[in-house]
């Protein structure tokens, strides 16, 4: 494995991919049954696509009562707003970052991949290994670079 690229793998998925596995505020004052039984959803439904388990996880906060389903679905609400900002904004700073072609398509592709709802967990890691495997190592590192420059833990 190519340590820059699995550094930009993890990157990747832990500040977006699976931001669905922050457990929210409301969900940790429910009783300890409760949380477990949410925190297992993440163990139990791995391959499945954010937007599945988006609507898993809202079909489960509905069974806690209307209070707890309400609550999630503003939680959901407030995460696409997040997301989409998000790639917003780290797309515009990409547009406007110094970097060779290749590398910056590297990372456009990765971040639409990121944003797609529709792939699993495991779907995402096995394209973008792919995708770190066909381009040169001076392109990853040159990629990686830039995603650092980026600053994608500041998104304001």
């Amino acid at each position: 494995m190519r340590t820059i690229g699995g550094l930009l793998l993890v990157l990747f998925t832990c500040t977006a991919f699976w931001i669905a596995s922050c457990t929210p505020d409301f969900i940790k004052k429910l009783p300890q049954k409760d949380k477990e039984e949410y925190e297992s959803l993440f163990e139990k439904y791995k391959n499945i696509s954010r937007k599945e388990f988006y609507n898993l996880r809202l079909k489960w906060a509905q069974s806690k009562g209307s209070k707890v389903g309400e609550m999630y679905k503003q939680y959901l609400e407030e995460e696409f707003q997040y997301l989409a900002t998000r790639f917003a904004v780290l797309k515009g700073r990409l547009d406007k970052a110094e970097g060779s072609e290749a590398a910056k398509n590297f990372l456009y592709e990765l971040l639409a991949l990121q944003h797609n709802l529709n792939i699993s967990l495991g779907d995402y890691e096995e394209r973008e290994e792919s995708m770190r495997h066909e381009i040169p190592q001076y392109v990853l590192q040159e990629a990686t670079t830039i995603w650092n420059s980026l600053k994608p833990m500041y998104i304001d």
